[in-house]
């Protein structure tokens, strides 16, 4: 696909001629790069047309296939396909930019933010909790619908939406890009659960509501802001398939990992 090896190609070309930093590499966003990201879709990265795999996606072992295109210590470059009604767990992206170009489907995507454990919000949280000691305390901080028409690109950056969580309405594809990737026991990807589960509920819809609410219209007066949780690293029990290798997912990988930047 020229457009999804375009995407490789400049984002490898970014990140080799960025500053140098004492933090980790990051690609920067400027324009070239999130145009090239947008113009990146279905048919652009498999001959295959979307009915096709959506058909196939009942026969998937996992609600989630994977098809990792380019990695190396600045950028880590994949497709995600997730079956109608499949999740990916609420995950962390530390210290890095997450590019991601929705290619096909709907998806509903909900971020939260860590709450610095001085603030009032994180304090009131653990007053009220039963103390275990792996309380971590978060606000969602939004909810969006994802198609290919309305919020097709997504971005997350360091101390915004540190965490997300993924669900499928339809069988959906994504183009994502990571930078700098994650790296084990440097940049490790933590899973977190909520701790209640009623709250969970609550605050989803609390959530929810606020996405959907006119910003003309003012909110519910709550004494606590129902979207603050508490959460706890766990590891769940998931797994990401592997895209069964055509032949040209074969010379996409090839040429991504090939690519001379010049």
């Amino acid at each position: 696909g020229q457009m999804a090896m375009a995407a490789t190609t400049q984002c490898r070309s970014t990140a080799a001629h960025s500053p140098k930093r004492q933090k980790p590499l990051a690609i920067e966003a400027d324009d070239g790069l999130l145009r090239t990201l947008q113009s990146v879709t279905h048919d652009s990265v498999f001959s295959c047309g979307e009915s096709a795999v959506i058909a196939t996606s009942s026969t998937w072992k996992d609600d989630v296939q994977f098809l990792g295109l380019h990695h190396d210590a600045a950028v880590s470059i994949s497709v995600f396909l997730v079956r109608e009604g499949g999740t990916i767990p609420l995950h962390s992206h530390p210290e890095m930019v997450v590019y991601s170009q929705l290619l096909f489907g709907e998806l509903e995507e909900t971020s939260y933010e860590l709450l610095d454990l001085a603030t009032p919000d994180a304090q009131a949280l653990l007053q009220r909790s039963q103390g275990t000691g792996r309380e971590i305390p978060a606000r969602i901080s939004g909810v969006q619908m994802r198609t290919p028409d309305t919020n097709s690109l997504s971005v997350i950056e360091p101390g915004r939406h540190d965490l997300h969580y993924v669900t499928a309405r339809t069988c959906s594809a994504f183009f994502d890009v990571f930078t700098p990737p994650y790296m084990d026991g440097v940049r490790d990807c933590d899973y977190f659960k909520h701790m209640d589960a009623a709250s969970q509920v609550a605050a989803m819809a609390a959530a929810r509501e606020k996405a959907t609410r006119p910003k003309s219209q003012p909110s519910d007066v709550h004494d606590v802001d129902p979207t603050l949780v508490l959460l706890e690293k766990y590891n769940p029990t998931f797994a990401t398939g592997k895209f069964v290798d055509t032949a040209e997912a074969a010379g996409l990988q090839e040429a991504a990992s090939t690519t001379v930047v010049r």
